[in-house]
């Protein structure tokens, strides 16, 4: 579990563009009805030197995602949301761009075609509850780094 003690240390420190420029796909999109866990993952990424956008449901996720899709690089959900599932959501999201990339996080032990509920096509990863500042941020540059070769190639 990310702990407050965890998030220490200088802005930008971990996770930034390498170029030190901004990424053309930058905000990391975040979807989590807990708000202490969103908010901890939130001040995480943006210690990493991250935009970050927090929505606290599928639906709301949906519709920001809709409205600012040219700057969303990642989607980081939830499985479990109040009104959609993470799958869900990242299934709605998909149907408008099929490529967008997808992590989702969960303490529930994923069923094993967890990719095909996101339709199959594009990048995802699952991460799962508990996990270390270091995991989040490796998982979502990973995917960053997809969106950005992708918006660029």
């Amino acid at each position: 579990m990310i702990s407050p003690s965890a998030l220490v240390g200088p802005p930008g420190s971990v996770g930034a563009a390498a170029s030190g420029a901004p990424s053309l796909r930058s905000t990391i999109l975040l979807v989590d009805d807990d708000e202490m866990v969103g908010g901890l993952i939130a001040v995480l990424l943006r210690r990493a030197g991250l935009v970050v956008a927090c929505v606290r449901n599928g639906s709301l996720g949906l519709d920001y995602f809709n409205a600012h899709r040219t700057q969303i690089g990642v989607v980081l959900t939830d499985l479990r949301l109040p009104d959609m599932s993470g799958a869900e959501l990242g299934r709605k999201i998909r149907l408008s761009d099929e490529t967008a990339p997808i992590l989702l996080c969960s303490g529930a032990v994923p069923p094993d075609d967890w990719q095909e509920l996101l339709g199959g096509r594009g990048p995802a990863l699952f991460l799962a509850k508990p996990f270390s500042p270091g995991q989040v941020l490796r998982e979502v540059r990973k995917l960053l780094d997809l969106a950005n070769a992708k918006s660029v190639g």
